[in-house]
This record gives C-alpha cells, sequence and structure tokens, in this order.
C-alpha cells in the first residue's frame, strides 16, 4: 500500500528504478539468490513510486519494514505545495521519523474502521483522538510529551501537522459526555465477531473481553 506523503529517495546501496505502465517504481535489493548457472541474481523489494521530478517518492509499506525511519525527511501531502511544508516541517520535525509502530497502528485502525467511527462522532478531533492513543499505547498508558511524539514519529493528523498545546486542550475541552457515550454505543454495536466491549463509569474507560466459547 502507498503511502499519502513524499519523502526522498534513498541514498543507501542497492537502490535501483524500474519503469513500468503506470510509472517509475524504487527497488532496493533485499538478498542475493543463484539462477540455473549458479550466477548471484539480486532479489528486489519494490519501496515506492517515483515522483515526476525524480527526487521524491511516494513510499510503501516494504520502505518502512526495510528501511524503518524516514531521513533527510521532506514528507508532505500529495495535494500540497510542497516547498512551503517542506520549509515548515523542516523547523519542527526531527531528522528522522520512526515509520515502525505507526505502520501497525494505521493497520489495525483500518482493520478495525476507528478512524471512520471517530470522525463520525468526532469530526473536528478525530485525527488528534489517534495520535494521542498512539502516544499511549508507546508509553504504555504513562503519556508524555506528545510534541516530542510528534516530532519523532508520523501522525494521523492532516498533513501531519504538530498542533499546539492549546490547540490540543481547546480540541479536548470541546469533547461533550454525550458524544463520547454515543461513541460508545456504536463501538459496542459494530459487527465485529469477539469485539471488545467499552463502558464508561466515573470518567473511567472499561473494556470487557468475551469469554471464549466453553468457558465457565
Amino acid at each position: 500500500m502507498y503511502r499519502k506523503f513524499v519523502v526522498p529517495v534513498p541514498k543507501e546501496k542497492g537502490i535501483s528504478f524500474q519503469k513500468t505502465k503506470t510509472g517509475t517504481v524504487v527497488r532496493y535489493v533485499v538478498d542475493w539468490d543463484r539462477d540455473a548457472k549458479g550466477r548471484s541474481v539480486p532479489r528486489y523489494r519494490v519501496i515506492g513510486k517515483l515522483e515526476p521530478d525524480g527526487k521524491g517518492m511516494v513510499p510503501n509499506d516494504n520502505y518502512g519494514y526495510l528501511l524503518s525511519t524516514f531521513e533527510e525527511i521532506r514528507e508532505y501531502r500529495r495535494h500540497r505545495d510542497p516547498r512551503s511544508y517542506v520549509a515548515e516541517m523542516k523547523l519542527r520535525r526531527g531528522q528522522k521519523l520512526e515509520i515502525g509502530p505507526f505502520l501497525v497502528q494505521e493497520r489495525a485502525v483500518k482493520e478495525l474502521r476507528l478512524e471512520k467511527l471517530l470522525r463520525e462522532h468526532f469530526p473536528d478531533a478525530a485525527t488528534l483522538l489517534l495520535d494521542l492513543a498512539s502516544l499511549m499505547v508507546l508509553s504504555e498508558g504513562r503519556g508524555g510529551d506528545f510534541e516530542q511524539y510528534a516530532r519523532e514519529h508520523p501522525l494521523f493528523a492532516e498533513d501531519m501537522r504538530i498542533p499546539d498545546e492549546d490547540d490540543i486542550l481547546e480540541t479536548l475541552k470541546n469533547v461533550e459526555g454525550e458524544e463520547v457515550s454515543r461513541f460508545m454505543e456504536a463501538w459496542n454495536d459494530r459487527p465485529a465477531p469477539g469485539r471488545n466491549r467499552v463502558t464508561s463509569s466515573r470518567r473511567r474507560c472499561v473494556t470487557t473481553v468475551p469469554s471464549p466459547a466453553g468457558a465457565p
């Protein structure tokens, strides 16, 4: 699956390009095999799609798995002018982003249709809630400095913009208890076999895991 942003073409050894009917893909040598004559043959994995300017590429999942971090970041959403966005992000982002945990979380969010559900109930806070939840997962519930986390990890937020502390507090302040209740009802009613149920009590969320079939 291709991402929605662009990164520089890696300068690693083993990078090559291959033209296809839809454009040019970027390949990375992951291993070497032997052909029938005993000659070494590289084994490639496609890690992205080359941009028309030849300087950047749209990465896919293999890029995160094989190279693990974004180096010399100039990420931006494809529908935006990269120049202003790159200049802005260079002032706020670190030189590397840890993409591995994000890919796992993003897959879980898609499989559970969590972002869609959050957007239905918290249209102005959905991606921020996902980013805050990601921080809590990585910190094992201890929380931490969100701005530091955002500097080092991809975000679900539009254009991966890092919100100010005041923006975060204002957004969360506008989340109503009624909206939370409706969200939990929708979560519990979603068609997912063996799903967890979530209830709230005195501002505390409790997850109830169904017992396996046949268990007492």
